[in-house]
């Protein structure tokens, strides 16, 4: 290969058939001034460095020598990493929740129960046997007679223009007299001695009247009765 040479002893060694110039002269005082020039700048640059000291503090101090400790990087001793503790197991959760569902579900299932019985039993009452009374003496019971009621009556012919009287014992056992009465003629008492009687007594003004009289009770008997049509009867 061709090309330029780098200014050196080499180059001083020209090649056969070519004479030396001036040129080469004048590289040569180049290359002289261009290793001065960095002489200067080499020089320059140890001044600056030799200028700068950095304080002890910032000294860099090394330690005794220690040798490696290979068993260090003995990968073969190290124990495979231990797996992931296991999750805690989840089932004495769902077991412990099963358990209290079926609690409630027990206690709810019982009351319904107890409820459903107790409707039942208001719905159908049960019939209480009954009882037959003991039999008992029959006891005639007589209930008294209320107050006997005495009727006095008057029957007969009245003439015309005739006044009759009528004289009664009342309720009190007093006579009582009545005038000019119609025929036939009646009143009832209740006397208030139920052992009395008591009486009745009819009677013609002019004795041209036929009169008759009788005592009769509530129930029907006579206690006195005088028929003869007469102007003048008593019973």
């Amino acid at each position: 290969m061709s090309g330029p040479n780098p200014p050196g002893p080499e180059s001083e060694e020209l090649e056969p058939g070519v004479e030396p110039s001036e040129d080469h002269d004048f590289d040569e005082e180049a290359y002289d001034g261009n290793h001065a020039d960095d002489s200067v700048q080499t020089s320059e640059t140890e001044i600056y460095s030799r200028a700068y000291s950095a304080p002890e503090s910032e000294h860099f101090t090394s330690g005794p020598y220690v040798p490696v400790d290979l068993d260090l990087y003995d990968y073969d001793s190290y124990d495979e990493p231990a797996e992931e503790e296991a999750a805690p197991p989840r089932w004495p959760w769902v077991v412990g929740i099963a358990a209290i569902v079926a609690a409630i579900a027990l206690v709810v299932s019982v009351s319904l129960l107890f409820a459903r019985t107790d409707t039942n039993k208001l719905a159908t009452p049960e019939t209480a046997p009954t009882s037959t009374p003991p039999m008992q003496d029959e006891i005639i019971v007589t209930t008294p007679a209320g107050p006997r009621q005495v009727t006095y009556s008057v029957t007969g012919t009245k003439a015309p223009g005739d006044i009759i009287s009528v004289t009664y014992v009342d309720a009190s056992g007093r006579r009582r007299t009545q005038h000019n009465v119609y025929i036939p003629w009646s009143i009832t008492v209740t006397p208030i001695s139920q052992s009395e009687v008591g009486s009745v007594e009819a009677s013609s003004l002019f004795r041209v009247s036929r009169l008759n009289c009788s005592i009769t009770t509530s129930d029907g008997q006579v206690l006195s009765s005088n028929e003869n049509n007469a102007p003048q009867t008593s019973c």
